[in-house]
C-alpha cells in the first residue's frame, strides 16, 4: 500500500466539488486490515506537517472513525469495496475528501453526532468526528459517497 503525492494540477474527483487538488492520495480495499495499514501510511506521509502529537492524534482518530464507518456500514463486509482518500495539508490543518462505492449514508446525510442511548455498544464515532472536524459535507453521486471535512489542528477539542 502506498500513499501518493498528487500533483496540484490533477483533475478533481468525479462526483465532488473541484478545488485545489489534494496532495496525498490513498486507495484501499474497505477492510479492517487495509484501513489499519492505510492509516499508518497516511500518518507517515503527513509526517511533521501536523505539528504536535495532539494534532497528529486528532487527525488519525477522525480518519480511523470515518474509514471504519465505511468498512462496517457502507460496505457491510463486502470484500470488493474501495475507498479513495485524499488529503491536502492546509495552514490550519488537513482538508479531507473520502470517496467510497458502498451504500449511501442512512437517512441520506451525515449523522448529527448526538450521543447514543445509555448502554449502547456503539454510535460514538460521529460524536468524535463532529468534535474534531469542521465543514462536514456529504453527497452521493454516480453511485459513490463523497464525504468532505477539515480537521483543524492547533486548537483544543470542542467539549463533547
Amino acid at each position: 500500500m502506498r500513499v501518493e503525492d498528487v500533483s496540484r494540477g490533477a483533475a478533481g474527483l468525479a462526483g465532488c466539488a473541484d478545488g485545489a487538488a489534494p496532495e496525498l492520495r490513498l486507495i484501499l480495499v474497505a477492510s479492517p486490515l487495509a484501513v489499519r495499514a492505510g492509516l499508518a501510511g497516511v500518518m507517515a506521509a503527513l509526517g511533521g506537517r501536523l505539528g504536535e502529537a495532539d494534532a497528529r492524534q486528532n487527525v488519525e482518530l477522525v480518519l480511523a472513525e470515518v474509514l471504519n464507518n465505511i468498512v462496517l456500514h457502507a460496505n457491510g463486509g463486502r470484500a470488493d469495496g474501495l475507498v479513495d482518500l485524499r488529503l491536502r495539508p492546509v495552514a490550519d490543518g488537513v482538508q479531507c475528501r473520502v470517496l467510497d462505492d458502498g451504500a449511501p449514508m442512512a437517512r441520506g446525510g451525515v449523522p448529527d453526532g448526538s450521543f447514543p442511548p445509555a448502554g449502547a455498544r456503539g454510535g460514538f464515532g460521529w460524536v468524535l468526528i463532529r468534535a474534531l472536524a469542521t465543514g462536514i459535507s456529504y453527497r452521493r453521486r454516480e453511485g459513490r459517497n463523497c464525504l468532505e471535512f477539515r480537521i483543524v489542528t492547533g486548537r483544543a477539542v470542542r467539549a463533547i
